[in-house]
């Protein structure tokens, strides 16, 4: 048993080495030549404290696997759209195109990652560092917690908005939607209820292991 936990923990370090590898190169490529270079320094500022803070308790708190890939692809969906902003992302404009949108669905994409990643993250340590058990008030309290992140995050937004004016719209990437900061929270309400739902399972037999 012993033997066995070694190697899992192994394998998972080599995971985690490899993914924190590729967002240090999405970050620098993001950096090269980007479409706007404050918006990329407000889109990839957030995931650069996050990588910080993650390798500075690693050795304290280590996450189980979901919780790392979650964070590391919603690291990437942001790299990549403030290398080109969020409403210019090519492979968004392709599907506004072919599917006949009314706009760059991309950044819808990662506001549904954040809630995702949130929720993850905020039900393994509560389950983790508290005497919170599995149930109803842990999915309540993971999905409060995750949506108070969302809205911080659209506070974020209003007060960028207010300090640069005008530049602040390819941050925004509002593109002309009245209802978009609604959207964004609406994405990640259910990118927290649909992954509590679907991978909490998942999620504890990582912890148990």
């Amino acid at each position: 048993m012993a033997n066995s936990r070694s190697d899992i923990n192994s394998r998972e370090h080599r995971l985690n080495l490899i993914f924190l590898l590729i967002m240090v190169g999405m970050l620098i490529w993001s950096g090269i030549f980007p479409y706007d270079r404050l918006t990329w320094t407000l889109e990839v500022t957030p995931v650069a404290i996050g990588m910080g803070v993650l390798v500075a308790t690693y050795s304290r708190f280590r996450f189980t696997r979901l919780p790392y890939i979650a964070l590391f692809l919603a690291g990437v969906l942001i790299c990549i759209g403030g290398h080109w902003t969020f409403s210019r992302v090519p492979i968004g404009n392709w599907a506004k195109e072919a599917f006949n949108l009314s706009r760059n669905h991309y950044d819808r994409v990662g506001h549904f990652m954040q809630g995702v990643f949130s929720a993850l993250v905020i039900r393994e340590m509560v389950l983790r560092r508290s005497g919170v058990r599995r149930g109803l008030w842990l999915f309540l309290l993971v999905t409060a917690s995750s949506m108070a992140i969302s809205v911080l995050f659209e506070f974020l937004e209003w007060f960028v908005a207010v300090a640069i004016g005008d530049g602040s719209q390819a941050y925004l990437a509002t593109q002309g939607d009245e209802w978009d900061a609604h959207w964004d929270m609406f994405l990640a309400f259910i990118g927290s209820i649909g992954v509590q739902f679907v991978l909490a399972g998942v999620q504890d037999r990582q912890l148990r292991n």
